[in-house]
């Protein structure tokens, strides 16, 4: 197949050739200036060569110039195909060239492909012409064809020239006209400025009044709020508005920035008054009015928040500190206890001992469940099966004289929630229903599913949005005396109680309120006089029907083998009774005061170790900073995190990362040595 290489810088030309010599049946090669086709060409001859002449970097004339005098391609023919010149004396120069045709642009198809083929046949044949002997004015063509070169540049860049004014004036054109309708549309704003300020001031009533106090516009919330205060309508004046003169309003309030107070029977609005000057004669005042009686009782409510928190946030504070003690006591009873041969009285004494800690520990725990501080363990769990094992266990305690009732649909209720927590919420709702009915009655726990919004009677939680949501609902309703409507406002509250000096802590409730909280979940109570009380717990019901893996309980307590655990704890007296414990459980133990001591110990001993047991909260470096320094360095022997503090979310986050596991302080013996053997096992 004839192979031919055509030149031209203009990309339409040159496919048009290309398309037209591959119709033809030949085998098409392009380059875009004489440079690029000579690199072509020596690399892969062509039998043919097609060049304009006019092109950047090396135009037609010099290309031909240098094809000549290569020895590899001096006998290929050359064309040149050009619509640029069209002079006599540029096809005369062309020829002197050694090109062996001058074809003029445009040309027809047929003729074009003709003469192709003549010059191919003709080299071929050998009966290609020689180039001509120079002719003495050579130098004249090269001059001329340099002035016209020249010549076609200019008027190039006085075209493009051209164009860029054009172009300039019309973006001119186009700023100008958008500034033109800039002003249009401000101007048209400015005239809609009055109506949409009082039109557009939504959902707060907004008045527009003359001099004299007349209504002159309305918005719908400001019609309806005209009814209230001064039983007026558009278009009337008015005098006053609820308890204050129309005078008294028209004023800055009594300080800038605050609103003027105005009630009408139980309701209370906020009115806030601006001039507006159209003119030099008539000035106009712009009222806004916020009926503001609902955020007053949400402010109510927000307030009691404010105070359980500060009460949650002081004993988040101390808990710390007074777990760490509840551990030293809870692990050294422990060690009393496994002491051979002591006396059944000292005996006795260490049980008590550790039954009391134990109650120290859940008094901390009902704290921190109310300030919504707990750690919870969330799962997948139905509550069918876990009330009725409730119920099983409260049916030993609840005196005969109450008949105990559990009523539940054929649904699964599937929450996600920490059972521990939710038991708790429930045997204290059960424990004051028992309390509320000493002479004896009917105990009711049910479960339902409910999307009604208004069905939440809630006495002290905000009102948080629950429309179209799905919500498991469990009811404990008792047969007592009723909450009387004095006692009902604090009923969530801390360490309020009715009950006789040592008979409560006033915290049952207050934790309920924190548990329930905690799992995004409301708490309601319905209450009448004589015929008892309804507690209503909501929450999120869980779409995916996927039950939990029970939770392995450590009732027993599983011996070490001998392995190293590096214990770092801050508190002296904890760290020693920690690591007496350990090696009580025939673990050998290594000690670091904080993060930074332990990564000294594991520079030198890490193969040693086969875990961290870390606090999380220490001076200098903590447990987090420990765990991200460890994995730093690469170093991915198991951590299990000691803390006082209720982080949550710090815990979850580590354990996502790879944190093998966590407990609580102060955690018992039995529950360490489980959680040891497990992680160690894995």
């Amino acid at each position: 197949m004839t192979k031919v290489l055509i030149v031209d810088d203009n990309e339409q030309d040159l496919y048009l050739a290309q398309v037209l010599l591959e119709g033809g049946g030949y085998e098409v090669k392009t380059a875009a200036n004489g440079a690029e086709a000579l690199e072509k060409a020596r690399l892969d001859p062509p039998s043919l060569t097609i060049s304009d002449i006019l092109m950047p970097v090396m135009d037609g004339f010099t290309l031909c110039r240098e094809w000549k005098k290569d020895d590899q391609l001096k006998d290929i023919p050359f064309v040149f195909y050009t619509a640029t010149y069209t002079d006599p004396k540029d096809e005369d120069f062309a020829l002197n060239l050694g090109a062996a045709r001058f074809i003029v642009k445009p040309m027809e198809p047929d003729v074009f492909i003709g003469i192709l083929q003549e010059v191919i046949k003709e080299y071929e044949e050998g009966h290609l012409v020689a180039p001509r002997e120079p002719v003495e004015e050579k130098p004249v063509y090269l001059k001329e064809y340099s002035e016209r070169l020249v010549k076609k540049l200019e008027d190039k860049m006085l075209q493009l020239e051209e164009a860029n004014r054009a172009l300039e004036l019309e973006i001119a054109e186009r700023v100008r006209a958008e500034k033109e309708r800039e002003r249009l549309l401000a101007q048209i704003q400015e005239q809609a400025h009055r109506i949409r300020k009082t039109i557009d001031a939504v959902p707060e009533g907004v008045l527009l009044l003359d001099a004299d106090g007349r209504v002159l516009q309305a918005n719908l919330t400001a019609e309806d709020d005209l009814a209230i205060l001064a039983s007026a309508k558009v278009g009337d004046r008015l005098t006053h508005l609820g308890d204050r003169p129309l005078a008294e309003l028209l004023t800055p309030p009594p300080t800038k920035g605050l609103w003027h107070e105005v009630k009408v029977d139980s309701r209370t609005f906020e009115v806030i008054a601006q001039p507006m000057d159209y003119n030099a004669k008539t000035a106009y005042w712009v009222l806004v009015i916020n009926d503001v009686t609902q955020e007053r009782e949400i402010q109510m409510q927000l307030r009691q928040q404010e105070r359980l928190a500060a009460v949650g946030q002081l004993a988040a504070g101390i808990a710390h500190d007074f777990n760490n003690i509840m551990a030293i006591i809870v692990l050294y009873t422990y060690m009393g206890l496994q002491t051979p041969d002591i006396p059944s009285k000292l005996r006795e004494r260490l049980h008590t001992i550790s039954r009391q800690a134990h109650r120290a520990t859940d008094l901390i725990q009902q704290i921190l469940d109310f300030s919504r501080r707990s750690v919870l363990e969330r799962r997948p769990m139905d509550l069918t099966p876990f009330l009725k094992e409730i119920i099983k266990m409260m049916e030993r305690t609840i005196p005969e004289d109450i008949e105990l009732k559990f009523s539940y649909g054929t649904d699964e209720y599937m929450v996600n929630a920490d059972p521990t927590r939710i038991q708790q919420a429930i045997m204290n709702l059960v424990v004051n229903a028992r309390d509320a009915m000493p002479k004896g009655g009917e105990l009711r726990i049910a479960l339902s599913k409910t999307t009604e919004a208004d069905e939440i009677r809630c006495v002290t939680c905000s009102p948080d949005p629950i429309v179209g949501r799905e919500w498991v609902r469990i009811t404990v309703t008792d047969t007592g005396d009723g909450i009387p409507p004095d006692v009902l406002s604090h009923i969530f509250e801390p360490f309020f109680t009715t009950k006789a000096v040592g008979k409560g802590t006033g915290l049952g409730l207050a934790q309920v309120y924190g548990i329930v909280k905690q799992h995004e979940g409301h708490i309601g109570v319905t209450t009448k006089l004589g015929e008892g009380t309804t507690f209503t717990i909501y929450l999120p019901a869980l779409r995916a029907h996927r039950r939990g893996t029970d939770v392995l309980k450590a009732e027993t307590f599983i011996q070490g083998r001998g392995e190293i655990i590096l214990v770092v704890e801050d508190d002296a007296t904890l760290r020693e009774a920690l690591v007496d414990t350990l090696e009580l459980l025939n673990y050998r133990v290594l000690e670091a005061a904080n993060g930074r001591e332990a990564l000294d110990i594991l520079t030198q001993r890490a193969e040693e170790v086969a875990l961290v047991l870390s606090d999380l909260v220490m001076p200098e470096m903590g447990g987090q900073a420990l765990f991200h320094a460890m994995r730093q360095r690469g170093l991915t022997l198991p951590v299990v995190m000691l803390s006082g503090h209720a982080m949550e979310n710090e815990l979850k986050s580590l354990q996502a990362q790879g944190l093998a596991g966590w407990l609580l302080k102060p955690s018992s013996p039995e529950k360490l040595a489980q959680l040891l053997t497990q992680v160690l096992n894995e």
